[in-house]
């Protein structure tokens, strides 16, 4: 299948045909970050685990939570406060491409200010387009206050992007890309009768080699959750519903060589150098050196891009639940679904506390 590339250059418009879509993959590679942050942020258990009379009095163990004394004092059983946890994530949902612009910076010239890209969004239409994500992240949290969680994250990722173009021509293309993404959290945890509320908001960054800079999105969440102690001591299953929302960077820009997008594996390049050395010298003086050096400096050049990304749905509830095997380990997994837009988390959780010396 062919694509047809509509280019501006110093106010010249050229169609160039790229054969197996190879450069619209190339534009479309860097889309996975905006749907990897659905789950970064696991639920966290409540600061208070039950009452436990015996504790009603006696010094706190542990330098974390600030305030973790009294409530202790006063019989709650606090979660030990910090954690490591590992964290698997599967997601997929569709996303919108609009606005795109182009620059065409040529062997030896100066990269493009914001006045140098051409409006190419009349030219260039996209359709309904798709990315599919599997990720592995790890994730540490320390609770500071007993109604407050701060937490940082480390993941690398690998997916799948389907994008459409409606216009110039009617194509869709697929690739496989990978990355890497880190950020931090936030996360507050109140009771609200027999419930617990929770709270939290993220900030990530992701990048790929294809990437000018890291890319910023936002998460925040909401969540209802009803603790169910069972027969063992510490142990509980906990149940929740409720909402998350993401807000991404708009603006996504990029740059590729175009001698990757038209030559990936040389062969352009070895048959115009075996084509111009066939040429006789009168020939060469003729025609073939002016032919053989503007195609050069063309395959040579370097495509500058910007588009405008969104996520079709901004929100979508969740569904989740914790098994608390002991104060040590948790495992939690949550599902998060709305039209166009499927999510699932599975995580592991290790609890572990400093503690101080006591008088």
């Amino acid at each position: 299948m062919e694509f047809l590339c509509l280019a501006l250059e110093e106010g010249l418009i050229f169609k160039s045909i790229l054969g197996d879509e190879i450069l619209l993959k190339y534009f479309m590679n860097n889309l996975y970050y905006v749907i990897l942050f659905s789950f970064l942020v696991g639920v966290s258990p409540l600061f208070s685990q039950g009452v436990d009379s015996s504790q009603i009095g006696k010094e706190y163990p542990y330098h974390l939570p600030i305030l973790g004394g009294k409530a202790y004092k006063k019989g709650y059983k606090l979660p030990l406060p910090l954690g490591v946890m590992v964290n698997y994530i599967y997601t997929k949902q569709n996303i919108v491409l609009e606005n795109f612009e182009m620059f065409v910076q040529r062997p030896g010239g100066a990269s493009p200010s914001d006045g140098d890209y051409h409006d190419l969004s009349e030219f260039i239409v996209f359709g309904p387009s798709d990315v599919t994500v599997n990720t592995f992240n790890f994730r540490g949290d320390a609770w500071i206050l007993p109604f407050l969680s701060v937490g940082g994250y480390f993941g690398k990722y690998q997916g799948k992007t389907n994008v459409s173009l409606l216009e110039p021509i009617a194509i869709t293309s697929a690739t496989e890309n990978e990355g890497q993404y880190w950020g931090f959290n936030l996360l507050a945890v109140a009771p609200l009768g027999p419930i617990n509320v929770a709270v939290d908001y993220s900030w990530s960054w992701s990048e790929n080699n294809l990437l000018n800079k890291p890319v910023l999105v936002n998460v925040a969440g909401i969540r209802f959750i009803k603790n169910i102690p069972l027969k063992k001591p510490d142990m509980f299953i906990g149940l929740w519903a409720g909402a998350q929302f993401q807000f991404l960077d708009a603006k996504t820009e990029g740059k590729i060589a175009l001698n990757e997008a038209l030559d990936g594996d040389g062969s352009l390049q070895g048959d115009m150098d075996k084509w111009y050395n066939e040429l006789e010298d009168w020939q060469k003086d003729l025609y073939g050196d002016d032919i053989y050096d503007g195609l050069t400096n063309f395959t040579n050049s370097t495509i500058h891009y910007k588009f405008d990304k969104r996520l079709e749905r901004n929100w979508n509830f969740v569904l989740g639940g914790q098994w608390q095997i002991n104060r040590r380990f948790q495992f939690r997994s949550e599902f998060g679904t709305i039209k166009n837009k499927t999510q699932f988390m599975a995580s592991l959780n290790y609890r572990f506390g400093i503690k101080r010396k006591i008088k």
